[in-house]
């Protein structure tokens, strides 16, 4: 993306393939452990860049991901934040927020924050897309003689929206937010990442009512 002569112009590459939500059902088990053996060293080399100290945008702007949003531009929601807890607290004022905003009591919000700053500690800023889920995930199959089948799939992830800087377990909780539960995936999730259940059951219940 750049500025030109007053103009604002994006830049974009056309990716040859289909989304892995489409093929993910026809594929045969060996593809399906080539797919994601793929995609593991993709997101391992992501998640090794040398952290900068916080937590938010590459620009060291605010969190991009969307309950991160506050009216009114809120930095205790939005960051960018120097600390995890700092990080922490951004959910915790999001749900007290949204109590006050709904005219609700903010019991549930005194709740989290007297458990979840003990909970959710010692978690490295890490580089994270944010958003791993089947329908970001592009592959595309081509001829190679180095296969033994003859053919090989090419892996590509798009959808870089919410990338920046999270919690090294932010991946994996993202990845959770978006489970369907209707087949295999959540189970293979934990072929490409680092499972954090734990993390993500406590990041589910709490974010739930940011959402609905």
């Amino acid at each position: 993306m750049y500025r030109e002569d007053g103009m604002l112009f994006i830049i974009m590459e056309y990716l040859p393939g289909q989304t892995l939500e489409l093929v993910w059902k026809n594929l045969a088990e060996h593809e399906k452990v080539e797919i994601l053996a793929k995609l593991r060293v993709i997101l391992n080399q992501m998640h090794s860049l040398p952290s900068p100290g916080f937590y938010g945008s590459i620009s060291k702007g605010s969190v991009p991901y969307d309950f991160f949003w506050a009216p009114g531009g809120s930095q205790a929601i939005r960051g960018p934040f120097n600390d995890e807890t700092a990080f922490n607290m951004a959910v915790i004022n999001k749900s007290r927020w949204n109590s006050g905003y709904n005219n609700t009591s903010p019991f549930r919000t005194d709740f989290h924050e007297k458990h979840l700053l003990q909970i959710l500690d010692g978690h490295h800023p890490t580089f994270s897309h944010s958003d791993v889920q089947r329908k970001n995930i592009i592959v595309y199959q081509r001829s190679s003689q180095e296969s033994e089948t003859g053919k090989e799939w090419e892996v590509s992830l798009v959808d870089w929206a919410s990338a920046g800087w999270y919690p090294d377990h932010w991946e994996y909780v993202a990845s959770y937010f978006a489970f369907v539960w209707d087949d295999d995936w959540p189970s293979r999730v934990d072929d490409f990442l680092e499972p954090h259940p734990v993390e993500a059951a406590i990041m589910h219940v709490i974010t739930q009512e940011l959402w609905f």
